[in-house]
């Protein structure tokens, strides 16, 4: 498994960059062809090797043109070839690029195939593309296209996120455990997330996108209650923790063995500056925790035990351990930058939905789970 390309978007990048070669040679041909120009054919090995000596395609790809003599004339058409015979080598070169066009399902492999297509038209101008060939062609740039437009969307999203206007300020960043707030789930439950974001437990339950509860009954009960500032219950509101080291997380490594099932959400702090977001004190189950939404508040919250490692030296630790960002009915998309998962293999029934085409990193951190 090659997280790095994955989450950085090699492949998709090396797709784009090919199709839009693809455009260039087709266009090319045509000319050629239109123009009865058949002589020039042999110049799109130039074209060639000028898209390939992009260091993108280069690092990925294993390019070669070679030049073989042969004793055949070529009557169909009124010029002479110099009985020449041109090979194209394309294949795919790096260990992580034929990892990922398996996980593609092989795009880039039936892209290499319909330039290979192309590429015969310089000895036989009659040569004919498949049909097929190129209608899955089409589909597939299509697919592409608007994998490219979505990540666009999100990351425009993001930088509006992070503009100064939006930004958390650093005097309330700081005091946050690794400047994030998490959100803790099953890793069946990621398919629904990354369709509609991090929903409350009441619309998670009702539009029945949650796959897997991981809470526990007797505190999910307690939160049916009502917060005290927007009178809603706690259930309608996404759950985020300030520190994921929490007892909860505690509880579902060692007590239920759920370690190796496990994704935690980097979720942006930014979302605090956002109406009908809270933060408490403590766990939002217990009676005692408050409830705040004034910033300026964030001097009430015991941040020595939040980010202490341990909980069981301070008084009312374990409640105080999980105090909480509550975001009314769901959190979108762009305010999620990461999922951390105890190891690789827990990510494999996700990777095929490609949450890097939403600007969502995978990453494998063992220290962060008990």
């Amino acid at each position: 498994m090659f997280l790095a390309p994955y989450n950085d978007n090699v492949y998709l990048s090396l797709a784009s960059n090919m199709e839009s070669g693809l455009s260039k040679i087709k266009s090319f041909i045509d000319a050629s062809v239109h123009s009865a120009s058949y002589n020039r054919l042999e110049e799109l090995t130039q074209v060639y090797n000028t898209i390939f000596s992009d260091p993108v395609l280069n690092a990925h790809l294993d390019f070669a043109i070679t030049k073989t003599h042969k004793v055949l004339y070529f009557k169909e058409v009124d010029y002479n070839r110099t009985n020449s015979y041109y090979h194209l080598k394309l294949i795919l070169k790096s260990v992580e690029i034929v990892w990922l066009d398996q996980l593609y399902g092989g795009i880039l492999s039936r892209i290499i195939k319909y330039y290979k297509a192309l590429f015969s038209k310089i000895d036989n101008i009659y040569a004919n593309t498949n049909s097929r060939q190129e209608s899955l062609f089409e589909r597939i740039v299509g697919e592409i296209n608007n994998e490219l437009k979505k990540l666009h969307e999100i990351v425009q999203n993001k930088e509006d996120i992070n503009s100064e206007k939006k930004r958390l300020k650093e005097q309330y960043l700081t005091k946050i455990p690794f400047r994030s707030l998490f959100h803790i789930t099953h890793i069946h439950n990621i398919p629904g997330i990354l369709s509609k974001g991090i929903l409350s437990h009441t619309k998670s339950h009702s539009s029945k996108i949650l796959q897997v509860d991981i809470s526990n009954p007797e505190i999910n009960q307690k939160r049916k209650r009502t917060e005290s500032i927007n009178y809603y219950s706690i259930h309608d509101y996404a759950p985020l923790y300030l520190n994921p080291r929490n007892p909860m997380l505690q509880s579902l490594c060692l007590k239920r063995n759920l370690r190796t099932e496990l994704v935690i959400i980097k979720v942006s702090p930014n979302i605090l500056v956002n109406k009908n977001v809270l933060f408490t004190d403590g766990n939002a189950a217990e009676e005692s925790s408050k409830f705040y939404n004034n910033l300026e508040d964030f001097n009430q919250l015991n941040w020595e035990c939040i980010n202490d490692e341990y909980f069981f030296g301070h008084t009312d630790g374990k409640r105080i351990k999980c105090s909480e960002v509550l975001v009314h009915d769901y959190i979108t998309i762009p305010y999620i930058n990461e999922m951390v998962a105890f190891n690789e293999n827990v990510f494999e029934s996700i990777l095929n939905l490609y949450p890097n085409h939403i600007d969502i990193k995978l990453s494998v951190d063992k220290s962060i789970f008990y």
